[in-house]
C-alpha cells in the first residue's frame, strides 16, 4: 500500500510511534530504508521509506528464516506450503491494514493506493 503524506518523518519517530501504538508487536529497522513491524515470525509488515512524501507498507515475513521455511515447505510440498501461504498471508494482511491505518491517521495522510501494482511509481 503506497501512503502520501504531509507530516515529515524519520527512521527514528517513525519507530517510537509505531512501539508505543502498537506495543505488542515489534518493531525494528532492516537496514536504512525498511521498519519491520513484527507480530511473530510468520506474520508481519515491512514499512519501505521511500521519498520524503511516501511510504509503503507491505505484507511480508519479518525475517530471513520463515522466508525460507515456507519456501523449502512450497518445493517440497506443493500442497503444504500452498496451505501455510494462504493462512500466512491472510494474518501478514490484517498486520499491514493495522500499521497503514495508523500512519495515515497519525501522519496525515493525502492519498493512498492499496493494490499489488502500487510498487511501480507513476
Amino acid at each position: 500500500m503506497k501512503i502520501t503524506i504531509d507530516k515529515a518523518y524519520d527512521l527514528e519517530s517513525l519507530k517510537k510511534d509505531l512501539s508505543q501504538a502498537f506495543p505488542e508487536y515489534t518493531v525494528y529497522p532492516r537496514g536504512n530504508k525498511v521498519m519491520v513491524v513484527k507480530k511473530t515470525n510468520f506474520v508481519g509488515a515491512n514499512i519501505i521509506i521511500g521519498k520524503p512524501t511516501h511510504l509503503r507498507v507491505l505484507e511480508g515475513f519479518p525475517n530471513m528464516g520463515a522466508q525460507f521455511s515456507v519456501l523449502l515447505l512450497i518445493l517440497l510440498g506443493l500442497l503444504p506450503g500452498i496451505i501455510v501461504m494462504l493462512v500466512v498471508t491472510k494474518k501478514q494482511k490484517v498486520v499491514r491494514n493495522q500499521v497503514a491505518s495508523y500512519i495515515q491517521k497519525e501522519y496525515n495522510s493525502v492519498n493512498s493506493i492499496s493494490s499489488n501494482t502500487d510498487l511501480l511509481d507513476k
